[in-house]
């Protein structure tokens, strides 16, 4: 059989990425075509995704796609962060570049929103967990501003906007969508209530597409010019954290993932939401997930604390590899102080360290000095936050999960991935790295044809990657030290 390949465009919100795939002896094998750099930046005081930028980028990729596969290419198609979104005239062509979700327009727009629709209503419509910048809040934001809703023709979501630029054809893939905190989680399409309280015409948002679908073929303008004839674009779960789901090498249901990378996503997998009381209390989120699952899982600020520390220890031109931070981290004392990741004051860009000094100040802890002491209160910290919503999602579920797979970029960072088994008590299996590409890419097979479904997609990822096992060797120091985390979090703690 003539080989057939695949093409993930996989954007993150630092970096994006070109990734061909293909089957070759059981296994899926993967090319990195182009990588490039797609960090939002300050225009005119909004923080915005550079747009030309991005798709100058994938434009790189897609010839380099055509330059080494030709006519063996089946499809493409696209997975980013989500809750961010354009909107677009009735030529299909942005009306301004999309604002971050980092940026401080949403400042507020929680309580605007709730003084119409309770949060508690909202939650039940929806069963998403509220963050200040989820897509429902930069609505009103936007209806705030005079912006005009209704003059744009359509809302796409980020990848929404790109499959739109490769085939022409406007669509919401649903499980993007399902981060907005505007998809009712029960019909699993747009609650009228929440369109109307932030001015949103139904009008606004196309047909709803799932996993798998077909969107349309790639424009010819595109083909022609990047040497690539009859290529489909096809709808992979289109938000990264689906995507990288599909790709956890599950063996069996006593599991929990942990998708790591700017941020952590700590989950299983459900036929059904969970919307009652304790799921509201404890703040998780019920995101659509690929062929009808629901992802019950809880946002935790991942690598994004040490990534900005990076920055600014780099501010004065001096070179710093995440593994010199990672070796210098080890060089520190253990559990000496301790965050909250998921405080807010560690959610905006700026200077990390000293916020990381401040918060330890304002606690009533030792303040880290050193890159390496601050570096260690992070990772310990982050492996402590695991620990405690571990335990919600146990509470939550009625289940004792035995393992956590650890993918994404943050599977790299074996420091943390043996600070999780410590803290958890649990065996942590790590990898893949490139999970969030490999389900892209494996949904787009089973579209095609060529992997019957997804438990089958699964086992050929688990076959084709190499898998780093962490078990805990100090449990009782790390039940003590969690006890410390608690007490010195208690403060800013939201559960």
């Amino acid at each position: 059989m003539n080989k057939r390949v695949y093409v993930a465009i996989d954007l993150g919100a630092s970096g994006g990425r070109v990734i061909a795939g293909w089957i070759e002896d059981g296994e899926i094998k993967l090319d990195i075509l182009h990588r490039f750099d797609n960090g939002p930046v300050f225009t005119d005081g909004v923080f915005r995704w550079p747009w030309s930028a991005i798709l100058d980028g994938i434009r790189v990729g897609m010839m380099e796609a055509g330059r080494r596969f030709g006519a063996a290419l089946r499809s493409v198609g696209v997975d980013t962060w989500g809750v961010d979104y354009g909107l677009v005239d009735c030529e299909g062509r942005l009306r301004s570049e999309p604002v971050a979700y980092r940026d401080t327009r949403t400042d507020g727009m929680m309580e605007q929103v709730f003084a119409q629709a309770p949060r508690d209503e909202v939650y039940r419509i929806t069963g998403i967990q509220f963050l200040g910048f989820n897509t429902l809040y930069q609505l009103m934001a936007e209806r705030n501003a005079g912006e005009g809703l209704g003059r744009a023709e359509h809302l796409l979501f980020i990848p929404d906007l790109i499959h739109a630029w490769l085939s022409g054809v406007a669509v919401n893939e649903y499980t993007i969508a399902s981060t907005s905190q505007m998809l009712d989680v029960q019909t699993r399409d747009w609650s009228s209530r929440l369109l109307n309280v932030v001015g949103a015409p139904r009008r606004l948002f196309p047909r709803l597409v799932m996993p798998g679908d077909v969107i349309g073929t790639l424009r010819s303008e595109w083909a022609r010019a990047w040497g690539i004839p009859d290529m489909r674009v096809v709808a992979p779960p289109s938000h990264d954290t689906a995507s990288a789901v599909v790709a956890v090498p599950f063996v069996d249901s006593e599991s929990v993932y942990l998708s790591s990378g700017t941020w952590s996503l700590m989950g299983v997998e459900l036929p059904e939401p969970m919307t009652g009381e304790a799921a509201y209390r404890y703040g998780f989120t019920n995101e659509g997930g690929a062929y009808h699952t629901i992802r019950l899982l809880k946002n935790i600020c991942g690598m994004w604390i040490i990534q900005e520390c990076r920055k600014a220890w780099m501010a004065g031109g001096e070179p710093l590899s995440f593994e010199q931070i990672r070796a210098e981290s080890n060089q520190a004392p253990p559990f000496v102080s301790f965050i909250d990741p998921d405080d807010p004051v560690f959610a905006t860009p700026g200077d990390m360290p000293a916020r990381i000094q401040a918060y330890c100040r304002e606690t009533g802890q030792p303040v880290p000095l050193t890159r390496g002491a601050m570096a260690r209160c992070v990772f310990e910290s982050l492996a402590m936050r695991y620990r405690a919503v571990l335990g919600m999602l146990e509470d939550l579920t009625g289940r004792t999960y035995q393992r956590i797979h650890i993918v994404g970029g943050g599977a790299m960072n074996e420091v943390v991935n043996q600070y999780t088994a410590e803290a958890t008590g649990r065996e942590v299996e790590a990898g893949p790295v490139e999970a969030t590409s490999l389900g892209n890419l494996a949904v787009q097979m089973i579209s095609d044809g060529v992997v019957a479904d997804l438990a089958e997609a699964r086992a050929m990822i688990r076959r084709s990657t190499d898998l780093q096992l962490f078990a805990p060797r100090q449990p009782e120091i790390w039940r003590r030290a969690y006890e410390g985390y608690i007490k010195a979090t208690a403060a800013t703690s939201r559960l």
